[in-house]
């Protein structure tokens, strides 16, 4: 009884730390214009995103988690008065971030990552409207 009390406070305790988490998080674009650093406020099941571009645009948007093992998800983000759908599955062992972010200048960008479930350390890409494909860290 003892040793279950010790695993719930060491879970909660990493489940509170891991709840309110600040990220980096990194685009390095086709050119050179980058690498470009946004931060990331994670919360329980979702990802709150903004970047600011080289361009002075800022991006912003909501990513969903999906856990190990979970079959396809989808959700609705709602940014800057728009409701953008984000979906997806993952692969055994790993995590996944999806979702849109929309900017205040008209991008629209599509980014999925896929991260180590236990380090949340992610790698993806995102693709945005004007069609450039970025290569993502999440760190």
């Amino acid at each position: 009884m003892k040793t279950l009390l010790h695993i719930f406070v060491i879970s909660f305790i990493f489940l509170s730390l891991f709840a309110c988490a600040t990220s980096t998080l990194v685009l390095i674009p086709p050119n050179k214009d980058g690498p470009i650093e946004g931060l990331v406020q994670r919360s329980v099941g979702e990802a709150n995103v903004k970047i600011i571009m080289p361009t002075g645009e800022n991006i912003t948007g909501t990513m969903i988690w999906i856990k190990p093992g979970q079959g396809p998800t989808v959700g609705l983000a709602t940014v800057g008065g728009q409701t953008v759908t984000a979906m997806g599955g993952n692969v055994d062992g790993n995590a996944m971030y999806v979702g849109t972010l929309i900017g205040d200048k008209g991008t629209k960008m599509q980014m999925e990552l896929l991260c180590n479930a236990f380090t949340v350390k992610c790698t993806g890409v995102a693709i945005a409207n004007d069609g450039k494909t970025y290569n993502v860290v999440l760190k």
